[in-house]
């Protein structure tokens, strides 16, 4: 699913999502430094906790983030992140999902 930056900020700030750079602290501006006319792409089941953050130009695909995290890397919208997760600027996910339920998520324990 898509929607346009000028549709998206009222939703930013009333939910208390920062789309932000260096500087900015206000939920209000949350979302400007975006073309108004640019779309951001999502899954249709996003769940974005409040005062979750993406830096710089990391929230043209936004994927399931909880709460206090934050992003300086453009994920895929598909990914879920958990709470209180701090993403490095170039962090890339690669391979197909982990069996989390497991002891490890190491290869070792998959044949």
């Amino acid at each position: 699913m898509r929607i346009q930056m000028s549709q998206l900020r009222p939703l930013l700030i009333s939910h208390r999502i920062l789309m932000t750079v260096p500087g900015m602290k206000d939920f209000e501006k949350t979302g400007s430094t975006y073309n108004p006319d640019a779309w951001i792409s999502y899954e249709q089941d996003l769940a974005l906790d409040p005062y979750t953050t993406f830096w710089g130009t990391s929230g043209t695909a936004l994927p399931c983030m909880g709460a206090f995290s934050y992003t300086h890397s453009k994920l895929n919208k598909t990914i879920t992140v958990g709470r209180f997760t701090s993403i490095a600027k170039g962090m890339k996910v690669m391979g197909a999902k982990h069996p989390l339920e497991w002891a490890s998520t190491s290869p070792v324990f998959y044949n």
